[in-house]
């Protein structure tokens, strides 16, 4: 059994990462209104071989002390995580169907701390390239990924109108780098930026108009490359064509003290 051990454990851990990439691919990978992940229930296998395990190798190693520590303080703090956002559902509420963030606010004050310094600690190294990419911190990434501006409705690669969707978004604070003003209504809902920037999650990766109403002096990129130029003190419509891949981008607003209103996407 003992030198099976490497062997099984590397299927084991294979099956666990196929399972985690094959969700990965689904839209709704947080599996909408039900509670929990219940699209990694095959993983139970691993996890509990895993744990018995782990719990086996520190008795031999005569380390009681240190089997019951991480049995009380590990494992009580997933019953105690999973217990509070339960209690939540209590008196037969619903589960909301929405992606909703699970850092910071909603986990229980013993680990409070480590939520508002690390984000989501289960969401690492994800979160750590993530904020390096973009510069942002840690919690940026639950906050934000998941989320998506521009998202087909059920059906739409079956019946030939996939081009045809397009969407006009109001980038909530989270998705914002950089100098931003609170949004001002005025005559166009918009804020003032100086060089700031938009963090873009994209669904679909294929060509999509962009375009982004911009009044002021102004050089806009995509990724680095410049789209267009905005000049004048009225409002102007900058759009171009961009054939971005899955996942996050930037939009850069590159100009001294310039106003910034909705984004439109249309695929084509």
């Amino acid at each position: 059994m003992s030198s099976a051990g490497p062997g099984l454990g590397a299927g084991l851990l294979a099956a666990v990462v196929i399972q985690i990439y094959l969700n990965s691919t689904i839209a709704d990978w947080w599996s909408s209104a039900s509670y929990g992940q219940r699209r990694l229930c095959s993983v139970t296998l691993p996890l509990v071989v895993g744990n018995a395990a782990l719990l086996t190798r520190l008795a031999r190693a005569r380390l009681r002390w240190l089997q019951h520590a991480a049995v009380v303080l590990v494992f009580g703090g997933f019953v105690v995580a999973n217990l509070t956002r339960v209690w939540r559902l209590r008196a037969g509420r619903p589960a909301p169907s929405e992606l909703t963030p699970t850092c910071c606010r909603d986990m229980p004050g013993f680990v409070q701390g480590i939520y508002d310094h690390l984000g989501n600690p289960f969401e690492l190294p994800a979160s750590a390239l993530f904020a390096i990419r973009h510069g942002v911190s840690l919690r940026r990434w639950d906050r934000i990924v998941g989320e998506y501006p521009l998202t087909p409705p059920f059906g739409a690669y079956r019946d030939d109108t996939l081009h045809r969707i397009r969407t006009s978004w109001t980038p909530r604070d989270e998705f914002l780098v950089g100098d931003w003003s609170p949004m001002q209504p005025d005559d166009r809902p918009h804020r003032t930026t100086s060089n700031g920037r938009v963090l873009v999650p994209i669904l679909i990766p294929q060509p999509t108009t962009l375009a982004v109403w911009v009044k002021g002096v102004a050089t806009i990129e995509w990724d680095g490359d410049e789209i267009g130029h905005a000049t004048g003190d009225t409002w102007v419509r900058v759009a171009a064509t961009v054939e971005p891949s899955a996942g996050t981008h930037e939009l850069a607003i590159d100009g001294a003290r310039v106003a910034v209103g909705q984004i439109e996407m249309e695929l084509q």
